[in-house]
């Protein structure tokens, strides 16, 4: 294996591809789940209430992700992989100007890795398809195959800049 001297750091929603995938996949994991599509809605307004009321992202982000306590680990990565599948059929998933920075990298040698706020069921099939080397996401607390609800730290703002330092 030849040894990489340089990293590439891409940030994922809005960069790489064209959506917010933490709510993307959200309103999959609950129509999935046999919920309305209000149940979905519901939640989006009550994150964007807490964000209106001055919230920071990070408290954002970890009420975001209570939505999924109790949630099975290992179904939440099957339905990462269906949802993402679905995002592929439907086109436009990815964000052309992004994708090709990554594939200039990429051809150059370099390392690719996906910095998101979201978590792994969602980055770990678009990490896949682009061939990226890591992927720094926000870690979800796991007890006994299911989700509390809770997060380490999520991984957005200084978090990103702050993360472990990739080592190639």
């Amino acid at each position: 294996m030849t040894p990489v001297s340089r990293a590439a750091f891409f940030d994922v929603d809005e960069t790489l591809v064209a959506q917010k995938t933490m709510f993307g996949f959200l309103r999959f994991h609950l129509a999935a789940a046999g919920r309305p599509p209000a149940d979905y809605e519901g939640a989006y307004r009550a994150i964007q209430a807490l964000k209106d009321r001055g919230a920071t992202r990070e408290e954002a982000n970890r009420a975001y992700y209570t939505l999924y306590a109790g949630a099975s680990a290992a179904e939440l990565a099957a339905q990462g992989r269906a949802w993402y599948l679905e995002q592929r059929r439907a086109g436009g998933f990815y964000h052309g100007p992004g994708t090709q920075a990554l594939r200039r990298h990429q051809e150059s040698g370099d390392a690719t890795v996906l910095v998101s706020g979201s978590f792994f069921p969602c980055l770990d099939p678009v990490a896949e398809h682009l061939g990226a080397t890591a992927v720094l996401g926000t870690p979800v607390v796991v007890r006994e195959g299911r989700l509390t609800g809770e997060v380490r730290r999520p991984m957005i703002g200084a978090a990103k800049a702050e993360a472990p330092a990739y080592r190639v």
